[in-house]
Protein backbone atom coordinates (compact mmCIF):
# COMPACT_ATOMS: atom_id res chain seq x y z
CA UNK A 1 0.00 0.00 0.00
CA UNK A 2 2.73 2.65 0.92
CA UNK A 3 4.83 1.80 -2.49
CA UNK A 4 1.54 2.10 -4.53
CA UNK A 5 0.58 5.53 -2.36
CA UNK A 6 4.87 6.90 -3.05
CA UNK A 7 4.32 5.99 -7.24
CA UNK A 8 1.02 8.07 -7.01
CA UNK A 9 2.57 11.09 -5.11
CA UNK A 10 5.65 11.21 -7.27
CA UNK A 11 5.12 10.13 -10.75
CA UNK A 12 8.31 10.60 -12.74
CA UNK A 13 10.75 11.82 -10.32
CA UNK A 14 14.16 11.09 -9.87
CA UNK A 15 15.51 8.57 -7.11
CA UNK A 16 16.20 10.81 -4.62
CA UNK A 17 12.71 12.19 -4.59
CA UNK A 18 11.97 8.29 -3.42
CA UNK A 19 14.59 7.96 -1.08
CA UNK A 20 13.24 11.01 0.76
CA UNK A 21 10.00 9.32 1.27
CA UNK A 22 11.74 6.49 2.62
CA UNK A 23 13.60 8.50 5.03
CA UNK A 24 9.98 10.55 6.02
CA UNK A 25 8.65 6.76 6.90
CA UNK A 26 11.85 5.49 8.80
CA UNK A 27 11.94 9.22 10.63
CA UNK A 28 8.03 8.13 11.69
CA UNK A 29 8.50 4.98 13.10
CA UNK A 30 11.85 6.28 14.97
CA UNK A 31 9.60 9.17 16.45
CA UNK A 32 7.04 6.64 18.24
CA UNK A 33 10.43 4.33 19.29
CA UNK A 34 8.62 1.43 17.07
CA UNK A 35 10.94 -0.88 14.61
CA UNK A 36 9.70 -1.08 11.11
CA UNK A 37 7.99 -4.58 10.52
CA UNK A 38 10.05 -6.75 9.07
CA UNK A 39 8.13 -7.82 5.98
CA UNK A 40 7.64 -4.38 5.41
CA UNK A 41 11.50 -3.30 5.77
CA UNK A 42 12.12 -6.35 3.12
CA UNK A 43 9.57 -5.33 0.56
CA UNK A 44 10.47 -1.65 0.68
CA UNK A 45 14.85 -2.84 0.23
CA UNK A 46 13.41 -5.10 -2.48
CA UNK A 47 11.21 -2.44 -3.89
CA UNK A 48 13.98 0.51 -3.90
CA UNK A 49 16.51 -2.00 -5.71
CA UNK A 50 14.39 -2.10 -8.81
CA UNK A 51 13.40 1.58 -8.41
CA UNK A 52 16.49 2.76 -8.65
CA UNK A 53 17.56 0.19 -11.53
CA UNK A 54 14.40 1.19 -13.57
CA UNK A 55 14.78 4.96 -12.84
CA UNK A 56 18.37 4.94 -14.16
CA UNK A 57 16.99 3.10 -17.52
CA UNK A 58 14.60 5.66 -17.57
CA UNK A 59 17.09 8.49 -17.47
CA UNK A 60 19.57 6.97 -20.11
CA UNK A 61 16.69 6.88 -22.39
CA UNK A 62 15.33 10.06 -22.73
CA UNK A 63 12.18 9.14 -20.53
CA UNK A 64 11.99 11.08 -17.64
CA UNK A 65 13.30 14.82 -17.54
CA UNK A 66 16.63 15.29 -15.98
CA UNK A 67 16.33 17.46 -13.27
CA UNK A 68 18.83 18.83 -10.40
CA UNK A 69 18.88 21.25 -7.50
CA UNK A 70 15.81 21.60 -4.86
CA UNK A 71 11.69 23.11 -5.53
CA UNK A 72 11.39 26.29 -4.22
CA UNK A 73 9.37 25.89 -0.81
CA UNK A 74 5.83 27.26 -0.92
CA UNK A 75 4.32 29.98 1.31
CA UNK A 76 1.86 26.94 2.37
CA UNK A 77 4.31 24.15 3.67
CA UNK A 78 6.47 27.00 5.20
CA UNK A 79 3.52 28.29 7.55
CA UNK A 80 2.94 24.29 8.14
CA UNK A 81 6.00 23.74 8.92
CA UNK A 82 6.80 26.74 11.66
CA UNK A 83 3.64 26.44 13.00
CA UNK A 84 3.52 22.90 13.84
CA UNK A 85 6.99 23.32 15.33
CA UNK A 86 5.85 26.48 17.04
CA UNK A 87 2.68 24.27 19.13
CA UNK A 88 5.46 21.31 19.23
CA UNK A 89 6.32 20.38 23.03
CA UNK A 90 9.79 19.23 21.24
CA UNK A 91 12.18 21.52 22.86
CA UNK A 92 14.34 21.13 19.84
CA UNK A 93 11.30 22.67 17.87
CA UNK A 94 12.40 26.01 19.26
CA UNK A 95 15.60 26.29 17.12
CA UNK A 96 14.72 24.89 14.19
CA UNK A 97 11.52 27.09 14.12
CA UNK A 98 13.65 30.21 14.32
CA UNK A 99 16.83 28.49 11.99
CA UNK A 100 14.09 28.26 9.55
CA UNK A 101 12.37 31.43 9.84
CA UNK A 102 15.79 33.22 9.33
CA UNK A 103 16.57 31.28 6.03
CA UNK A 104 13.42 32.23 4.98
CA UNK A 105 13.74 35.75 6.04
CA UNK A 106 17.44 36.35 4.20
CA UNK A 107 16.54 33.99 1.72
CA UNK A 108 19.83 32.02 2.12
CA UNK A 109 21.19 28.91 2.22
CA UNK A 110 21.16 26.71 5.66
CA UNK A 111 24.77 26.84 5.68
CA UNK A 112 24.85 30.82 5.55
CA UNK A 113 22.65 31.39 8.50
CA UNK A 114 24.44 28.92 10.41
CA UNK A 115 27.73 31.14 9.89
CA UNK A 116 25.89 34.41 11.74
CA UNK A 117 27.33 35.58 14.33
CA UNK A 118 25.92 37.62 17.38
CA UNK A 119 28.48 40.72 16.21
CA UNK A 120 26.71 40.14 12.42
CA UNK A 121 23.45 41.44 14.25
CA UNK A 122 22.60 45.10 14.89
CA UNK A 123 19.08 46.73 15.32
CA UNK A 124 17.87 49.64 13.56
CA UNK A 125 14.75 51.08 14.38
CA UNK A 126 11.92 48.42 13.95
CA UNK A 127 14.29 45.73 12.41
CA UNK A 128 17.32 43.50 12.90
CA UNK A 129 19.73 43.47 10.40
CA UNK A 130 21.99 40.87 9.86
CA UNK A 131 25.29 41.13 7.89
CA UNK A 132 27.18 38.65 5.66
CA UNK A 133 30.82 38.75 5.89
CA UNK A 134 31.33 37.36 1.93
CA UNK A 135 29.76 37.23 -1.08
CA UNK A 136 29.14 35.20 -3.98
CA UNK A 137 32.26 36.56 -5.80
CA UNK A 138 34.74 35.20 -2.48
Amino acid sequence: MWITHLLSVSPNNGFATYSNHRSAINSFFRDFQKDLPVEFKNALQEFYVGLKKDLNQMDATGVLKITTGKEPMSMTTYRLFCKTMMFSDKRNYIFARTFLIICWNLMCRAGNAESIQFNHMCWNEDHLQIFFAHSKTD
